[in-house]
C-alpha cells in the first residue's frame, strides 16, 4: 500500500509523521492487501486543533473516506483511523454476508 501524508498550515515533525503513518497502517491491517493507496490530509480545524481526512483507493476502483478532529495531529489521526478500521470491517462483513455470485459480480470477492 502506498501512503501519502499531506498537510496544510501545519508543521509535522518526522516523529509525528511516523506515528501518523503507523496508526493508519495499523487501522488498515488485514484489509491492506485490497488497498492500493492511502492518502492522509491534515490541516487546522477552526473548532478543534486539527482535522484529519483519510482516503483509501481500493482495488477495483472503490474509495473509502473518513474524517475526524482532535487536539493534535496524532489525536485527529487516531480518531479518523478508528473510523476507518470500523468502516473497513463493516464493509468486509457486508461482503461476507452476500451470496458468492452477488459478491463476485460486485467486485467484492477476490479469487
Amino acid at each position: 500500500m502506498r501512503l501519502k501524508i499531506r498537510h496544510r498550515d501545519l508543521d509535522l515533525a518526522p516523529d509525528v509523521r511516523s506515528r501518523v503513518e503507523r496508526r493508519v497502517r495499523l487501522a488498515v491491517g488485514r484489509h491492506g492487501a485490497g488497498v492500493n493507496q492511502a492518502e492522509i490530509l491534515l490541516f487546522p480545524s477552526p473548532s478543534q486543533g486539527c482535522h484529519c481526512q483519510i482516503e483509501l483507493q481500493l482495488e477495483g476502483g472503490d474509495k473509502v473516506s473518513v474524517e475526524d478532529r482532535g487536539e493534535t495531529p496524532q489525536a485527529a489521526t487516531t480518531s479518523a483511523a478508528w473510523r476507518l478500521q470500523r468502516r473497513l470491517t463493516l464493509r468486509q462483513n457486508a461482503s461476507d454476508s452476500l451470496p458468492r455470485s452477488v459478491a463476485s459480480r460486485n467486485g467484492r470477492l477476490a479469487n
